[in-house]
């Protein structure tokens, strides 16, 4: 049996798909599996993925069931101690399983491992995604507030998904990780790695680029969601709880601003709590010209390059 199973969902990847694998079959810790589902694609991803002569690959064609769907099969084949993620468009560096399987061993109690990780943006700029401390530990609060976890960089522990009965939730096609693991974090103690140990790959086809206006939605329905899972959250968790709220009105509200309707915008944000700056700026800039808005826009759909 092996130590990893390694989860690559995928849909039309010919585009990143060899650079993914490879990462992963270059890793320092070679005792994985590799599981990819082939999630329905039309164009040469399976062909890709034949190319590759190692017995640790497995494959795995279904029709389309989205993404939350794939995952899930993936976890179903899934047989070593410990699950990892990997989109097939991101890269790991060749250390990243060794070090976060090397912590998990020494601590039983970890059920959700993740690390700090690179934006690569399509010019080979790397820019570092997080900053300073994150949530560690007893970090169900901490994810509330500020949730920190790139899916790409999360390892967890068999057992503690198994025993919590965790699965991918087939209804949330975007924020399907978010709901993840807030849920992991709930159950389990979490573990933080401050080193960047993969690349996120910044590019025109991502899901967050083409459908972000979703995300408010989407985050709206798991908090729903966790309200209705743990009935003392509002009580116990008040502060946290409230922030989330203002967060959602202000991707509501950057999503007015967007769609170049300021006055949705400035109603959002004056009916919620100011959490940060970001509500002060984003209601200064509801007042700029439309035509102004207009490129703002085009500039939010094209402006990829970093």
């Amino acid at each position: 049996m092996p130590i990893v199973s390694v989860n690559i969902p995928c849909y039309n990847s010919v585009a990143h798909l060899r650079e993914t694998i490879d990462s992963v079959l270059c890793q320092t810790l070679e005792d994985i599996e590799v599981i990819i589902i082939d999630d329905g694609s039309s164009d040469d991803t399976g062909e890709i993925v034949a190319s590759f002569k190692d017995a640790r690959i497995q494959y795995h064609y279904q029709d389309n069931k989205g993404l939350p769907g794939a995952r899930n099969k993936a976890l179903e084949m899934s047989r070593g101690k410990y699950i990892a993620f990997l989109d097939h468009d991101d890269i790991w560096l060749p250390t990243k399983l060794q070090k976060q399987v090397r912590l998990l061993e020494s601590d039983a109690n970890v059920g959700l491992i993740y690390s700090n990780y690179f934006c690569l943006f399509p010019n080979g700029k790397r820019k570092i995604v997080l900053k300073g401390p994150q949530p560690h530990g007893n970090a169900f609060e901490g994810f509330l507030c500020r949730y920190p976890v790139g899916i790409l960089t999360a390892v967890v522990r068999k057992k503690a998904i198994d025993d919590l009965g965790l699965s991918f939730d087939e209804g949330v096609t975007l924020c399907e990780d978010y709901d993840y693991f807030i849920r992991l974090a709930h159950g389990t103690k979490v573990a933080y790695i401050q080193e960047p140990l993969a690349l996120y790959r910044i590019h025109a086809g991502m899901q967050s680029i083409k459908f972000g206006d979703r995300y408010s939605r989407e985050v709206a329905y798991i908090v729903d969601k966790l309200k209705k899972s743990y009935p003392d959250l509002e009580g116990r968790y008040a502060d946290a709880m409230s922030h989330v709220s203002s967060m959602i009105d202000l991707m509501r509200a950057k999503t007015a601003l967007v769609a170049t309707d300021p006055l949705k915008a400035r109603d959002i944000l004056a009916k919620t709590r100011w959490t940060s700056h970001d509500f002060f700026l984003l209601y200064c800039a509801s007042y700029m010209p439309h035509k102004v808005l207009k490129l703002l826009k085009r500039f939010s759909a094209q402006r990829i390059d970093g």
